[in-house]
């Protein structure tokens, strides 16, 4: 596995230090990292092997290295591989789902001194974004069209 750094996490971490939010930066990188795990565990489940992990200044990004089997195989309308990317690209926001749910069942608990409103719009704002189809961040291009396409 090749793990990627990119610099300009520093100016970010320095942004958010000066402006006093130092702690909500690491929050969202924590919750960030959580997201990636749901991916990587999901493509290890599905017998995906981890290519590249890039750690972004706004999170992560994980990439697999892809079989030429799966192809190939066909499944439902589409071939594996769609399928195997449709449930990878799910997990991510899975997690942080599970954390909204979670952090809500707590009410107005603390959690490490830190309070559950902050935790959960956190996991709201990683699970919105990854919602959102932006080519540049988005490596699921043309996964809804699968999607649509799987499930019609």
């Amino acid at each position: 596995m090749h793990i990627k750094l990119d610099i300009k996490i520093f100016a970010f971490a320095l942004f958010f230090l000066l402006t006093n939010q130092f702690n909500t930066y690491i929050l969202l990188m924590l919750f960030a990292i959580m997201h990636e795990i749901g991916h990587i565990l999901s493509g290890l489940l599905l017998g995906l092997k981890v290519q590249k992990l890039e750690i972004l200044p706004i999170g992560f990004a994980v990439s697999f290295k892809l079989d030429t089997v799966d192809f190939n195989k066909k499944i439902f309308k589409a071939n594996l591989l769609t399928v195997k990317k449709l449930i990878i690209a799910i997990s991510g926001p899975l997690v942080n789902l599970i954390f909204i749910i979670f952090f809500l069942l707590l009410g107005k608990e603390k959690i490490f001194n830190i309070e559950a409103e902050m935790l959960i719009y956190i996991n709201i704002l990683i699970f919105l974004f990854n919602m959102i189809i932006i080519y540049p961040l988005d490596r699921r291009k043309n996964l809804k069209k699968h999607f649509i396409y799987l499930f019609r």
